[in-house]
């Protein structure tokens, strides 16, 4: 299973996410390539009828890619 965040190559930071982001070192997880680009259009001009602020919030920033494997590390009793 892959999730992505967007991270400030600056200082490695994390964005949270929402409609104003700040960033964190651990930030927020989007599941989806959708859910992250959706994120991305919440700073387009055309939704917002201003300059384009995705460069406010993301210049200098990268999506990052991680891969998530399950692995079984306990089992617990039902009752």
């Amino acid at each position: 299973m892959r999730v992505f965040k967007i991270r400030r190559i600056a200082d490695g930071l994390y964005s949270t996410g929402g409609t104003c982001p700040s960033f964190n070192k651990h930030g927020k997880t989007w599941n989806t390539v959708a859910h992250i680009k959706n994120h991305l259009n919440l700073f387009k001009p055309q939704f917002k009828g201003d300059d384009d602020t995705t460069a406010i919030f993301y210049t200098g920033c990268e999506i990052v890619v991680y891969e998530l494997t399950m692995a079984e590390v306990e089992t617990l009793n039902v009752v």
